[in-house]
C-alpha cells in the first residue's frame, strides 16, 4: 500500500514538472514574439543587409579597378617617358651630328683659303729676285682659282701693302689700302706684331669692311735669308691727318721697333721677316661652296623635320659686330635679333689659327612636340583593364 503511495506520488511530481517546463517555454515564446519584428520586416531587413553588402562589393571592386588602372597607366607613362626621352635625344644627337658635318666642311674651307697664303710664302722663301712681286697678280690669281673662296690675296713687303689682287671687283675697291703700313698703323700694329711672334697665320674676323660686306682676313708672316735685318722705318698718315713714325734711328729704337728675327733654316741659316702674305675672304665668298642654305631648303631629313633654322657665330666676336652678338651667317627666319631657342650648338674651331665659330642649329618651328603614341595607348589600355578586372 505504501509502495503503491510512493508510485503514485513520483508520477505527479514528473507530471507538474512537465506542465511547468511547457509553461515557461510557452512564455518564453510570447515574449519573444511580443518584442520582435513581424516576418515580413525581418525579410525586409535581410533584403536591405544583402543590398549594403552587394553595394560595398561593388565599390571595393571599383576602388580595385581605378587602382589597377592608375597602376597601368603610371606605368605606361613612365615607360613611355623614359622612351620619349630617349627618342628625343637620338634626335638632337642627330641634329648635333648634321650640325658637325657642317662644322668640318667650314673648317676645311677655310684651311683651304689659309693655306693659299702658305704657297705664296713657299715661293717667296726662295724667291732672291722679287720676282713674286713683279709676278703676284698672276700667282695670286692661280691660287684664288686653285683654293676658291677668296676674295683677294695680298703681299705686305716689310709689313706695307704694296700689292691687292684683285684690286677692284666685285663688291671691292681695295685701292686705298695700298700703301697701308701695317707695323706703323696703332689699329693694325699689334695683330701684325703678334703675328710675327707666333711666326704663325692668324685668323681676324669675321669684321665688316669699310667697302662693305663682312670677312675673315687671315695673314701670314713670310721670314726668308734674304731679307734685311732690320725693318726700315715709315712714317703714316692716318685718314684722319694724324702722323704716326715707327723709328729704327738708333741701336734701341732698332731693336725694339725693327728687328723680327724668323726660324734658322735647315742649313742653319737666318733668316728675318720679310713682310706679309694676306688672305682676305668675304664671307659670301668662303662659305658659298659650304651651301648651309639646304639646311632650310629641305635638304636633310631626320625623323619627319627636314627644315632646319641656323645660325653661325663668332664666340668672341670683334668689334665691328657686337652689335649683331658676333652673327656673321644665318638662316632666313633666324635673324641675328632672334636667338634660336633651345638649339644644338656645334663647335666650328681652328686653334692653329685662332678660330672659334659656334653653329646654332634648330628644327624651323621647333622641336617635335611629345608623341601622340603615348595618348592611343592610354585609350586602348582603359577597356583592356575594365575586362581584365
Amino acid at each position: 500500500m505504501a509502495g503503491r503511495s510512493s508510485s503514485k506520488s513520483s508520477v505527479e511530481d514528473l507530471e507538474l514538472e512537465a506542465d511547468l517546463a511547457q509553461r515557461s517555454c510557452t512564455y518564453q515564446v510570447s515574449a519573444i514574439s511580443s518584442d520582435s519584428m513581424s516576418i515580413p520586416q525581418l525579410a525586409q531587413m535581410r533584403r536591405v543587409k544583402s543590398q549594403r553588402r552587394d553595394c560595398l562589393g561593388l565599390v571595393t571592386k571599383a576602388v580595385g579597378v581605378i587602382l589597377l588602372v592608375a597602376a597601368m597607366i603610371g606605368a605606361c607613362l613612365a615607360a613611355f617617358l623614359s622612351e620619349e626621352g630617349k627618342e628625343q635625344k637620338e634626335f638632337r644627337d642627330s641634329v648635333a651630328d648634321l650640325g658637325q658635318t657642317y662644322s668640318d666642311e667650314i673648317q676645311r674651307r677655310v684651311r683651304s683659303s689659309v693655306s693659299s697664303v702658305r704657297a705664296i710664302e713657299a715661293v717667296i722663301k726662295v724667291d732672291n729676285q722679287n720676282m713674286t712681286i713683279d709676278n703676284f697678280e698672276a700667282i695670286a690669281q692661280t691660287l684664288i682659282d686653285t683654293y676658291g673662296g677668296i676674295s683677294n690675296l695680298q703681299l705686305a713687303p716689310l709689313g706695307t701693302v704694296q700689292k691687292i689682287h684683285p684690286l677692284v671687283g666685285p663688291g671691292q675697291d681695295n685701292r686705298k689700302a695700298i700703301g697701308l703700313p701695317l707695323l706703323v698703323d696703332p689699329a693694325r700694329r699689334g695683330g701684325a706684331v703678334h703675328a710675327i711672334q707666333r711666326r704663325a697665320s692668324t685668323v681676324t674676323g669675321p669684321l665688316r669692311l669699310l667697302q662693305g660686306g663682312v670677312a675673315i682676313i687671315a695673314r701670314h708672316p713670310i721670314f726668308n735669308e734674304f731679307a734685311p735685318k732690320f725693318v726700315p722705318s715709315q712714317t703714316w698718315t692716318s685718314p684722319a691727318g694724324d702722323t704716326v713714325t715707327s723709328s729704327c734711328a738708333t741701336e734701341a729704337e732698332r731693336m725694339a721697333n725693327c728687328y723680327f728675327p724668323g726660324p734658322d733654316t735647315k742649313n742653319g741659316r737666318p733668316t728675318h721677316f720679310w713682310g706679309f702674305a694676306t688672305m682676305l675672304t668675304l664671307i659670301d665668298n668662303l662659305l658659298a661652296p659650304v651651301e648651309l642654305e639646304r639646311l632650310e631648303h629641305g635638304q636633310h631629313r631626320i625623323g619627319e623635320v627636314t627644315e632646319f633654322a641656323y645660325q653661325l657665330y663668332d664666340a668672341s666676336p670683334h668689334s665691328t659686330m657686337t652689335g649683331v652678338r658676333g652673327i656673321f651667317k644665318h638662316s632666313v627666319d633666324a635673324p641675328p635679333d632672334s636667338p634660336l631657342i633651345d638649339a644644338v650648338e656645334v663647335a666650328v674651331v681652328l686653334p692653329e689659327l685662332g678660330m672659334h665659330f659656334m653653329l646654332r642649329l634648330a628644327p624651323q618651328g621647333g622641336w617635335p612636340a611629345t608623341s601622340r603614341d603615348f595618348w592611343v595607348q592610354v585609350a586602348l589600355l582603359f577597356p583592356l583593364t575594365i575586362c581584365v578586372s
